[in-house]
């Protein structure tokens, strides 16, 4: 498996606090069944002492994989971020300022929690424009998706991609979430499993059983797309044929049609 959204590196934001910890990562990913994990430390709260991102996020992922190797690991760590919504986005990235996922051009974009931002469209245009690729961030614990998860189709009919959560799949996020992941995925509004991880408890980096449970709902081949054949075409910047995406009925504030 491919894990593209996980904070891993010590030290840079709330995710692992050391290298004990980021080392007890890697060892619970890989067991898990993942090759490459992709570092993807917050923008809006990475703790690096002024120290260009560019160069302290991928040094500390050179060093997370050296680490790994010594411990007996085969796992791989690339560098990302985890790029927070803001209109000079394509021009920070330009500049080298935030991070790609893998050096690639698929930028891991987070929206805030309470509110869809009303300049969305315009930012996902000039990114486009720019020449990047779009994986939105875990959209089924945002506070606008939970209330109308339809909010995605126009993202996804533009080339979005988007990510949800192993947490959430597996209820950690409650009820609204895992039923909002499961929706997106059944109606071609979601891409990628990622862990998130940010620790080895609540957010691990243990992808192997949302991947069941999705392939216990949707199939093995489905399941598969989400954790490998997907992620490695958006690090290799190959082309992805997407489905057509759908609408979502609800009724009674529930996702209908699939409960």
């Amino acid at each position: 498996m491919i894990d593209l959204h996980s904070h891993v590196l010590p030290g840079l934001d709330d995710g692992a606090q050391d290298w004990e910890m980021a080392l007890e990562m890697m060892v619970m990913a890989e067991e898990a069944g993942t090759e490459i994990l992709v570092a993807t430390p917050h923008t809006h709260d990475m703790w690096h002492g002024g120290e260009p991102c560019s160069e302290v996020i991928p040094t500390l992922a050179h060093e997370a994989t050296l680490r790994a190797r010594r411990a007996g690991l085969s796992l791989q760590v690339l560098p990302g971020q985890e790029c927070y919504i803001d209109d000079a986005l394509p021009q920070q990235l330009n500049e080298g300022k935030w991070l790609t996922l893998g050096n690639s051009k698929t930028v891991l974009l987070e929206l805030g929690w309470s509110h869809w931002p009303p300049f969305i469209d315009k930012l996902v245009f000039d990114l486009q424009l720019a020449g990047y690729r779009i994986l939105l961030a875990h959209p089924e614990r945002y506070r606008a998706v939970l209330d109308d998860p339809n909010l995605i189709v126009g993202l996804v009919e533009r080339g979005v991609l988007t990510q949800v959560t192993s947490a959430s799949i597996l209820g950690k996020f409650g009820e609204s979430a895992q039923e909002t992941a499961r929706a997106l995925l059944e109606h071609n509004l979601a891409h990628v499993l990622s862990s998130d991880a940010h620790t080895t408890r609540g957010r691990n980096p243990k992808l192997s059983t949302a991947r069941e449970q999705v392939a216990d709902w949707f199939g093995e081949e489905f399941a598969r797309k989400l954790v490998l054949d997907t992620p490695r075409a958006l690090l290799n910047d190959e082309p992805i044929t997407l489905p057509e995406p759908r609408s979502i009925v609800r009724t009674r504030k529930k996702v209908f049609g699939i409960f």
